[in-house]
């Protein structure tokens, strides 16, 4: 729980929250909605809450279960109102999954002050709360809600209502003041809350305001922190960023930009070889990167690399022969300091590429009989579809780490400890997270959000199509996730000009599967992946225009844009194994000139993104789907967006609903952004007419 410096005198066990806030959803969770297609979304009350305080975000349980527990508790509010007036509690939720609204399952035990309380949960639910409570309230739907008092009994009328604002994941619950006197209360009395939520089969505790590593599940299942309402002002703590607002660009540093011609060693045409980009020309386009809208660095592993391994230099970084050192030919320790602290002036983030999968051939481990318990011994992998495999065995012969292995774990830990201490970076992106033993993960993720906080970023890679296998690492701790499953529907969609359906159902599959799919990676390239461009060329052509499209979908759903260098001058190229000569062309040195119009059309949606609230924090509502167009709205608390994409060659003309869970008002005007073409919401639907293989992004004028 995010409680203030100022509140250390209170009670350990208590928070006392205080001052009237104007707007109290500011430090509720960011609005990304409508998940969720419930036909239940009321609308709460407008009355400004008494007080508000934002929680821990992504704190909550996770039991597997797929929809219960996932529901994170990210603000509370609270309003006794005129006398007359119910007291209204609200609770911002985050994580939340399709029909959510029908599956709240959020309680309230309320303190009044009177003597006489309960410490037992009520309904049934397993644990006990150290702070007695006199009233408590639970709300399963917006039509089914309990109360109970202390003693047992259960007050008909204490709930007035219950509502769900899908589009701010906010559930209201305006309680009787009757109730409360009922149970001890008193006109102008603060209360002591204590909100939780639940999973309604098992009866299991999944979230409450204690902080994490207290929480009931850690600590026999016991309640400990609570919220008061007051009078005096108090500061409250800014939330943890949010991630989900960011835009992330992938620099490949040996093939970026070469900044420092000193440290080019072994540097020739070859791709297979050094190219000779590094740290200092990475520095040098910043404001390149910052110009163009991104908002997010990321670069590959800086670590010292085994030089060459057959006919190839490791120039990638994966091949790591010291975790602790930097590679000479990307520059030193004191150069990428100066690359994060010169992208954080420029209101920029870093993340840095982290391999903990494997270490290299010449790896002094790899010698060093002592560690012999260091490595797996199996071999290289030959299925691929055996789990066991993929986690203990070897990729080309490279040395696969045992992370089961405890001594193995804390190290690779102190790896990256070391790299956030020397470095000041914001979040790593793992590789080859399915290579590693899977029970490493959460463990790994706890020690560095224990370290350098629930705001650190843990970007994991997952190379495969299946939602449920990567999702699991989601579930697991690893918050962001490369969306792999996406980058498929994206290549059989728009890339190989199939169904805009496929691109439809899997956004929907992935509402399904993921805890939170704001926190997912789309991209169209990387560098393992021949590139969007030439794929889309050999399966029917016209690959520019597929190209503007993918981006377009990629720069506004609600995921985490993940751009690969060059994908914003629709650089092309295939991985080695595809080529003749071996040469890795989709690793070609990055072509700044390349398609000025490209880069524009690129800067315009990238700007567009970093600058509309509902493009960066809004919800999602699917509103058309069929073989050639997908349509989907982005509302949010202030305002609107409105997607509309032609996969087709051909021109196609819609008339669309309004989603019924969005924010489309009857008369209002929307504006493409790329077009300039104008639209109006006439009898509750938009007229689109759309030019082959085109995207239109609305927004109101």
């Amino acid at each position: 729980f995010q409680a203030s410096a100022a509140a250390a005198a209170a009670p350990a066990d208590q928070v006392t929250l205080h001052g009237n806030v104007p707007d109290p959803l500011t430090v509720a969770a960011a609005t990304d909605a409508t998940r969720h297609r419930s036909p239940i979304s009321g609308r709460i009350s407008d009355r400004p809450a008494g007080f508000a305080q934002a929680a821990q975000p992504n704190d909550e349980r996770h039991l597997g279960d797929g929809f219960d527990s996932s529901r994170d508790i990210t603000g509370i509010e609270a309003d006794e109102g005129k006398p007359n007036d119910p007291y209204l509690l609200r609770m911002s939720l985050d994580n939340l999954r399709p029909d959510a609204a029908a599956n709240l399952d959020v309680y309230w035990l309320i303190g009044t002050g009177a003597d006489k309380g309960s410490t037992a949960l009520p309904n049934g639910l397993t644990g006990s709360t150290a702070r007695p409570w006199n009233l408590a309230v639970a709300a399963y739907d917006e039509d089914h809600n309990q109360a109970w008092l202390a003693d047992g009994r259960q007050p008909s009328s204490a709930v007035r209502y219950t509502r769900f604002d899908a589009v701010r994941r906010v559930v209201e619950v305006s309680l009787d003041k009757s109730a409360l006197r009922e149970a001890g209360w008193r006109d102008g009395q603060p209360l002591t809350l204590q909100p939780l939520t639940a999973h309604d089969h098992s009866g299991l505790v999944t979230d409450t305001v204690d902080a994490p590593g207290k929480k009931p599940w850690q600590c026999g299942d016991r309640l400990e922190a609570t919220v008061r309402t007051t009078d005096a002002p108090l500061p409250l703590h800014a939330r943890s960023a949010d991630w989900a607002g960011e835009s992330v660009y992938f620099a490949f540093t040996d093939r970026f930009n070469d900044g420092d011609r000193t440290n080019d060693v072994g540097v020739d045409r070859d791709l297979r070889h050094y190219q000779g980009g590094d740290l200092r020309g990475i520095i040098d386009k910043l404001d390149y990167l910052h110009d163009l809208g991104m908002s997010t660095l990321w670069i590959s592993p800086p670590m010292l690399n085994q030089t060459r391994f057959g006919n190839y230099d490791g120039f990638h970084g994966y091949w790591p022969v010291d975790f602790y050192r930097v590679d000479p030919r990307q520059g030193d320790m004191k150069t990428l300091k100066e690359l994060v602290d010169k992208a954080h002036v420029r209101g920029m983030k870093v993340l840095l590429d982290l391999p903990l999968n494997q270490a290299a051939w010449d790896h002094p481990w790899k010698n060093d009989p002592s560690k012999y318990d260091w490595f797996h011994h199996n071999g290289d992998i030959t299925n691929w579809d055996d789990p066991k495999q993929v986690e203990q065995n070897d990729i080309m012969g490279l040395p696969d780490l045992a992370q089961e292995n405890p001594a193995v774990r804390d190290e690779l830990i102190r790896v990256a400890k070391f790299w956030i201490d020397q470095t000041g970076i914001d979040g790593f992106r793992l590789d080859a997270v399915k290579h590693v033993t899977a029970s490493f993960w959460p463990e790994f993720a706890k020690a560095i959000h224990d370290y350098a906080g629930p705001d650190f970023l843990l970007l994991g890679e997952d190379l495969h199509g299946a939602v449920p296998h990567v999702s699991r690492y989601q579930a697991g701790g690893l918050e962001g996730m490369l969306d792999f499953p996406l980058y498929y529907a994206l290549r059989d969609s728009i890339g190989c000009g199939g169904s805009m359906k496929i691109l439809a159902d899997r956004l929907a599959e992935e509402r399904q599967g993921f805890d939170n799919t704001r926190m997912l990676g789309a991209f169209l390239d990387n560098h393992d992946m021949n590139r969007f461009v030439s794929d889309a060329a050999r399966n029917g052509g016209d690959e520019r225009r597929k190209l503007q499209l993918a981006l377009a979908l990629t720069l506004t759903v609600d995921r985490i844009p993940t751009i690969y260098m060059g994908d914003e001058v629709a650089m092309d190229g295939t991985q080695e194994f595809d080529n003749v000569d071996h040469m890795p062309y989709n690793r070609k040195n990055m072509e700044f000139d390349r398609d000025p119009d490209m880069r524009a059309y690129f800067q315009t949606l990238a700007r567009l993104r970093h600058d509309n609230e509902a493009l960066r924090e809004g919800g999602y509502v699917e509103a058309w789907k069929d073989d050639q167009v997908f349509a989907f709205e982005r509302p949010s608390r202030e305002g609107t967006a409105f997607v509309v994409l032609n996969g087709s060659r051909d021109p196609q003309h819609r008339d669309i609903p309004a989603p019924a869970l969005g924010n489309l008002k009857e008369g209002m005007r929307l504006r493409d952004v790329l077009s300039g073409q104008e639209v109006t919401v006439r009898g509750g639907r938009l007229s689109i007419d759309l030019p082959g293989r085109t995207p239109r992004v609305y927004v109101p004028v």
